[in-house]
């Protein structure tokens, strides 16, 4: 009989389209997708298709979920598409191949056909992986280290670009549900797409390590200016607060679950741009409260402001309701954006100092013109004085042969 194939783009759109489904022979799913992974869609689909049968598809180890899998077979990524076929058509084949368990590289043994590669050190917080290779990316040098492990500077060599890359830290790449928690959430940033807010582009592993690729700044985050001293000006403090709020309002307006606003989320390009790290997660860590996060922010700001500095008044008001936590304060990002929107253009008139040398070459400009249209004005008076004396001549020949 001929075959019906069903595709969706995730766990959820899977469930929405079986619900008008009379029933299901196969389910081939992947395993790690953001909202329902496919253990649950299995799971789901199995109470109301008992005879299903289901094939999985990944990248990663899942020993530890062998209860979760049972019986069914599990195809490692890339999939070979006649292993698929067959597995589909239960075709007698070999027992699928499961990844070992990752272990710390210094203390793994390379197959004895294969070159060994460079091993870096387990320690999450020494330069262990500078120089080495992940996927398609060069690591360079440490950039800092977060809860879940280290982030390098880094080179997609493919494309010759400079992206900045977050490993999961080695006590966790053992793991699973860690490792599973750790892509489902680079899965959700994404898909973010916010000029504020730092692009994720590939998240993957690669001999046992788990990581994922994100925009590079060139530059640094609050907490990197905090411990040098550097402080900001009124300007700068403006544009901070202006691209945070509007990073935090799109996350609201989207309802992306996310995590909390700290210093080292915060970047200062060398292009004086402000963007938020992503901080888009899987699930709500907790539910979302706009009035809490606007007085994370202000406590951030007071931090990199001069003790002395000399804010304008309508900066200062903002700043102080900003930390009020009633009715008076504001409710939402886009409140604080509207203020804030007044007090942008009064900061940068104030801040603006024209430059003396392009000032110097307008009036030289100027002049010049002004000569130029003196002198035009000088020939159109000529010849309209001309052309007066040359009728009034018109006219006496008239008259005097009248």
């Amino acid at each position: 009989p001929d075959a019906q194939v069903h595709g969706a783009a995730d766990g959820r759109e899977a469930l929405e389209q079986a619900g008008a489904l009379g029933q299901i022979d196969v389910l081939v799913t992947d395993v790690v997708m953001k909202g329902v992974d496919g253990f649950s869609l299995n799971e789901t689909l199995r109470k109301r298709f008992p005879k299903m049968r289901t094939i999985f598809v990944t990248g990663y180890d899942l020993v530890e979920y062998a209860d979760r899998i049972g019986s069914n077979p599990v195809l490692q990524k890339p999939v070979d598409w006649d292993e698929l076929a067959a597995a589909i058509r239960l075709e007698p084949q070999p027992a699928p191949a499961v990844k070992p368990a990752p272990v710390a590289v210094s203390k793994a043994t390379p197959p004895a056909a294969e070159k060994p590669k460079p091993a870096p050190a387990a320690s999450p917080t020494s330069d262990n992986l500078k120089g080495c290779t992940l996927g398609g990316y060069q690591i360079g040098r440490l950039l800092g280290a977060g809860r879940r492990g280290p982030v390098y500077e880094g080179t997609q060599m493919a494309m010759n670009r400079p992206v900045a890359i977050k490993v999961l830290t080695p006590e966790l790449q053992h793991d699973a549900e860690a490792k599973l928690q750790f892509m489902n959430d680079a899965t959700a940033k994404a898909t973010v797409r916010h000029p504020g807010i730092l692009g994720v582009y590939e998240a993957g592993e690669f001999d046992g390590w788990c990581f994922y690729s994100r925009e590079y700044v060139d530059g640094e985050n609050l907490a990197e200016m905090t411990a040098t001293g550097t402080q900001l000006d009124e300007l700068m403090t403006v544009r901070v607060i202006s691209g945070v709020a509007r990073a935090m309002s799109s996350f609201h307006l989207h309802q992306i679950p996310h995590g909390r606003i700290n210093p080292r989320r915060i970047y200062i390009g060398s292009d004086k741009r402000a963007r938020l790290a992503n901080i888009a997660t899987a699930t709500d860590p907790e539910p979302p409260n706009a009035q809490r996060e606007i007085l994370t922010l202000s406590t951030v700001m007071t931090e990199v402001l001069p003790p002395n500095a000399e804010l304008s008044p309508e900066l200062q008001k903002m700043l102080a309701r900003m930390r009020v936590q009633d009715s008076t304060g504001f409710q939402s990002w886009g409140a604080l954006l509207q203020e804030i929107r007044t007090i942008e253009p009064k900061v940068l008139a104030k801040t603006f100092k024209p430059d003396e040398k392009i000032e110097a070459e307008i009036r030289a400009f100027e002049s010049k013109h002004r000569k130029r249209q003196l002198k035009a004005v000088a020939k159109i008076g000529g010849a309209i004085a001309g052309g007066v004396a040359l009728i009034a001549a018109v006219l006496w020949f008239i008259l005097a042969h009248r």
